[in-house]
């Protein structure tokens, strides 16, 4: 079975193409790959604040199993206790390839024992390239907003935050749709401190710089859409924008 591709919008007016891998055979060779390196990875669950960073461990059997590494100091209960809390069986990792590719798995919890988790070997993976940086298009039913300090007087309301619909999301920035008429605030280049963007109950607080600006439609009304690179994201938050796309991925390309 050849590797299952889709289409969706992903920012910056194009369409980039996602791959689900779902032949046996390529899962095993990237399972493989990674336990030959001993990746590192982020255990989680969808819509829970549960996240774990750990290691595939060497030993793992592609055919057989996936086993992770339960890292120091951490009560190997606490990730069942989070599936039932989450009401969820299913577990996400986020393994990661230097410089090559992040790999989203949705697996199965089945047991664990003498330091390790083992999971169930997955019938398909997200593959994302790193160094093509996906950009994740909002759905048009969902509410994502940057808050930041008002950029010039135009915007300034006393004691309020300037607040901006976000249009898409990355690793490493993100678009806002703003009015035709602040034009001239965001200058390619033009540096916006501490942007507030809250994604589920994640809270990112970010510097950013103005990439790009492009007209686009929105209610029938012309506006603008602001590229804004990311300029000190904390591993955290990183992860986290990691984590979110891949669910993403996972949810629009079954």
């Amino acid at each position: 079975m050849a590797a299952k591709k889709s289409s969706f919008a992903l920012g910056v007016g194009e369409e980039k193409r996602k791959e689900v891998l779902t032949d046996p055979a390529d899962i095993r060779k990237w399972i493989g790959q990674a336990a030959s390196l001993c990746s590192p990875l982020v255990i989680w669950i969808k819509d829970h604040h549960f996240a774990l960073r750990s290691s595939i461990h060497e030993s793992t059997h592609p055919l057989k199993n996936l086993l992770v590494v339960i890292p120091e100091g951490v009560q190997p209960e606490s990730l069942q206790n989070a599936l039932e809390e989450a009401n969820s069986d299913e577990v996400y990792l986020t393994i990661y390839f230097k410089d090559a590719a992040v790999l989203g798995v949705p697996t199965r919890l089945k047991l664990w024992k003498e330091g390790l988790f083992e999971f169930e070997v997955p019938n398909r993976l997200v593959k994302i390239e790193r160094r093509s940086d996906r950009r994740f298009k909002i759905p048009s039913g969902y509410r994502v907003m940057a808050q930041f300090m008002p950029l010039a007087d135009s915007q300034k309301t006393e004691g309020e935050l300037v607040e901006r619909r976000v249009f898409d999301l990355s690793q490493s920035g993100l678009s806002i749709l703003v009015p035709e008429e602040e034009r001239e605030i965001y200058q390619k280049g033009f540096k916006i401190p501490e942007i507030s963007i809250r994604v589920r109950s994640h809270l990112i607080i970010v510097d950013g710089k103005v990439q790009n600006v492009v007209s686009q439609s929105q209610n029938k009304k012309e506006a603008l859409r602001v590229g804004i690179r990311f300029l000190n994201l904390s591993e955290e938050s990183q992860d986290f924008l990691t984590r979110y796309l891949v669910e993403n991925l996972v949810q629009y390309m079954k």
